[in-house]
């Protein structure tokens, strides 16, 4: 009776009778070591406390906590889950991830990556895509892109669809204006006196003057170039074709006479051909 009382009294302790266990150790085995430790420590002799993060118990051997609290995550419940997630601060107590979707503006499996130029804002989920569309002067398919100076919707970069302002063309780098545009006004000029009048129009005269002397002059020119072209055209048909003038024509800086190695003169070969050509008809 007694001993059943003592046996009673030790396991309520955490001792077995002839073997001693730690002070935080809720069941000792009779060969000493602890099964199971109090709440709040771990280890095979219970003596580590479990991390203060840590909203209970902990794992006997590694000490990982089994339960965290809100807006924790890990094995020790010492990560922070993101303040973009869904529902407040709620995300999965082992790898953070949010388990109840992105605030607007964000993506990605933890809600840390911003949406790009979305039209509302709004973008899916794990890709980042906008569901709406990009906002004037943002391409891509996250519509993170932007698109050229002056170019308010694109396909591309460099791919203007709508040019904003007065600007046209594929690159919405020409202005509709360009060529109406204000010229600037002429500079004012002080009033001419009768002196500077009468001298404008002396250089204007001589101006006139000079330059119907220039026409007059090619004119003469380019006749004289006529007359002496047709002349000689003339003269060629003649040569060409006009016996007569073939046979009438006279030697051409021939002298009528030439002088042998002797110094007795003798008449030319053109003259005897003439005289030739004369006693023939």
């Amino acid at each position: 009776m007694v001993t059943g009382i003592l046996l009673l009294i030790s396991l309520l302790s955490g001792t077995v009778l002839g073997s001693t266990c730690g002070i935080h150790c809720y069941f000792c085995k009779p060969n000493g070591s602890c099964t199971h430790c109090n709440s709040g420590w771990y280890g095979s002799g219970c003596t580590n406390p479990c991390p203060e993060t840590c909203p209970g118990s902990c794992h006997k051997t590694t000490g990982f906590c089994k339960s965290c609290l809100e807006g924790t995550y890990g094995n020790f419940c010492r990560g922070k889950c993101s303040p973009n997630c869904n529902g407040g601060r709620l995300c999965n107590r082992r790898n953070g991830d949010c388990t109840q979707g992105c605030q607007k503006g964000f993506h990605g499996s933890k809600c840390t990556v911003r949406c790009g130029h979305c039209v509302d804002g709004a973008c899916e989920r794990l890709s980042g895509s906008c569901v709406a569309g990009c906002t004037d002067g943002w391409t891509g398919q996250t519509c993170s892109e932007a698109c050229r100076a002056g170019c308010i919707k694109c396909t591309t970069p460099n791919t203007c669809v709508l040019c904003g302002g007065d600007l046209q063309g594929p690159f919405c780098n020409i202005s509709k204006t360009m060529t109406s545009l204000p010229l600037s006004p002429p500079a004012k000029s002080k009033p001419l006196n009768n002196s500077d009048i009468a001298q404008k129009e002396k250089e204007s005269g001589a101006v006139v003057g000079i330059s119907l002397g220039i026409i007059f002059t090619v004119l003469i020119v380019l006749l004289m170039v006529c007359v002496l072209v047709y002349t000689d055209g003339i003269k060629m048909i003649r040569r060409v074709f006009d016996p007569a003038y073939k046979a009438n024509r006279k030697p051409h800086q021939e002298p009528l006479y030439h002088h042998d190695e002797l110094g007795s003169p003798t008449i030319s070969r053109s003259h005897l051909k003439l005289n030739e050509h004369t006693d023939r008809k």
